[in-house]
């Protein structure tokens, strides 16, 4: 019995040796090579096969899916490249993919309406490709200010802010604080510089009233004693206009 196992496993060691069987896995594939015109990374068939320039990559025939993503230091935002190829048994193809340099447009909030040459282009995030110097794209957003930007080659990530439009009483908002230019911030001023004024003014004549009372239990001068009593009743009339002042003021800062 030993001896049947012996020479079984013998004869099948001498026939692979005798009768090696030949890899022909490599003669049903082709060759591909990608280029670019910037540095990006190919996935074929979802699988990453390097970055470019690839050279002589085999690949079995029949039909794949490329995709190219541009890499961030090929000084461009992350563009994409999507195709699909078919490739017969035996011959060589060659693949010329052309990334566009592109902008990335973010605003806050996101979903604002983007106009290049007076026609809707997209909405946010979104990327521009091609840009012209001196071009102008215009940002709107039912509720924010109307927003232009002037784009240029050397434009990369663009993140714009919105600024919103209150109508005057709208609740959470005060109708002092209505976006028109410098004049918001007027009552602000006003109410900041009242407090502030209205502070030094009391303390001051507290002072004033302090020294003379001082002086009338000296001299027990009665035009003295009403001179006191004249500027006491003042500074407590500067304290409450500065404490209502600063009431004002800290709803104004606090409302906006």
């Amino acid at each position: 019995m030993r001896q049947i196992i012996f020479y079984s496993v013998w004869f099948l060691l001498a026939q692979q040796s005798v009768f090696p069987q030949t890899d022909t896995s490599d003669a049903n594939r082709t060759e591909i090579s990608i280029h670019s015109n910037i540095p990006a990374e190919i996935f074929l068939d979802s699988i990453s096969i390097g970055i470019t320039p690839i050279e002589t990559y085999k690949i079995s025939p029949g039909t794949h899916h490329i995709k190219a993503i541009s890499l961030p230091c090929s000084n461009s935002n992350q563009n994409i490249y999507l195709d699909t190829i078919n490739l017969s048994s035996g011959v060589s193809l060659k693949k010329e993919i052309e990334l566009h340099r592109g902008s990335a447009i973010h605003t806050e909030p996101f979903g604002a309406n983007l106009f290049f040459n007076d026609s809707l282009i997209g909405t946010s995030p979104f990327i521009l490709p091609d840009l012209k110097d001196g071009s102008v794209l215009k940002i709107k957003r039912p509720g924010y200010s109307d927003t232009s930007i002037f784009l240029s080659e050397n434009l990369s990530i663009t993140k714009i802010l919105l600024q919103p439009v209150f109508k005057k009483g709208e609740a959470g908002h005060s109708e002092y604080l209505i976006n028109n230019g410098a004049k918001s911030t007027l009552p602000l001023y006003i109410s900041g510089g009242t407090a502030i004024a209205g502070g030094v003014a009391a303390a001051y004549l507290k002072i004033s009233a302090d020294r003379l009372y001082n002086e009338y239990r000296m001299n027990q001068n009665d035009e003295t004693l009403s001179k006191v009593k004249r500027k006491d009743t003042i500074s407590a009339v500067s304290l409450i206009i500065s404490q209502v002042s600063l009431v004002i003021f800290s709803y104004l800062l606090f409302s906006q």
